[in-house]
């Protein structure tokens, strides 16, 4: 059985509806972490009392483009994972990002990319703050999750990776107030979005802009998803438990 792990209910909930989940070799169980280290350690923590421990475990979800170049839905797949405030660097199972690369490469050829990332305490909203902790830390995105699963994988012997699509590039300007709506439920983001619109009309535009992303990176990661239980790696050792 495989674990497919995500901040947002949003990031996977399509690929959860997908018919080919039913018939991928071993199973697959979806899980919403909620976004920041204490939710994902709490769910990390109820993934401990698992009758049936995980043969692998992709992270899956959105990320910021801290380089050049990545666009809204791009693929990134990680091959280590840092965090700030944290010495330690974990690494990808390198077996199993070379099955998940053949796959974001048949999903977007040319497009995905195998690059470092790291994981923030909070959501990087401008331009200067991106490019500095790009700076600082080498990594190519951002988010705040994928360190706190990868140290729980590694530390139970499980292969790990995780699989990004980018929502907001490196030179956007993202509205601060947006990560205190991070993890919430649509309806409650779009009172957010109408109350903003009210007060501060000139952060509107950039809002908009930001749902649209939206749809494209849920529309990659649903690709990848759609290619991967299919039969992405359904050969693979990681695929049965």
């Amino acid at each position: 059985m495989i674990a497919v792990l995500a901040s947002m209910k949003r990031e996977i909930s399509a690929v959860a509806k997908l018919r080919c989940v039913e018939n991928y070799p071993g199973g697959v169980r979806f899980v919403t972490t909620g976004v920041g280290r204490e939710k994902v350690e709490a769910s990390l923590a109820a993934m401990d009392e698992w009758e049936d421990k995980p043969s692998g475990i992709i992270s899956l979800g959105y990320a910021a483009a801290l380089q050049e170049g990545l666009e809204p839905g791009d693929l990134v797949i990680s091959d280590s994972v840092t965090a700030t405030g944290e010495e330690f660097c974990f690494e990808s199972d390198p077996d199993l990002l070379a099955q998940v690369r053949s796959v974001t490469e048949g999903v977007q050829p040319g497009r995905s990319r195998i690059a470092s990332s790291v994981t923030l305490h909070g959501v990087a909203t401008s331009r200067a703050e991106k490019r500095l902790i790009a700076a600082m830390t080498s990594a190519s995105i951002a988010n705040m999750e994928d360190y706190w699963v990868a140290r729980w994988a590694f530390e139970r012997g499980i292969p790990y990776v995780s699989v990004r699509s980018v929502l907001d590039t490196l030179s956007q300007e993202v509205p601060e107030f947006i990560s205190k709506l991070a993890g919430m439920k649509l309806p409650v983001q779009v009172m957010g979005v109408a109350i903003q619109g009210i007060v501060r009309p000139e952060k509107l535009e950039s809002l908009v802009r930001l749902f649209k992303e939206d749809r494209i990176a849920r529309r990659s990661l649903k690709e990848f998803g759609a290619s991967f239980l299919s039969g992405g790696l359904s050969a693979h050792s990681y695929a049965a438990t």
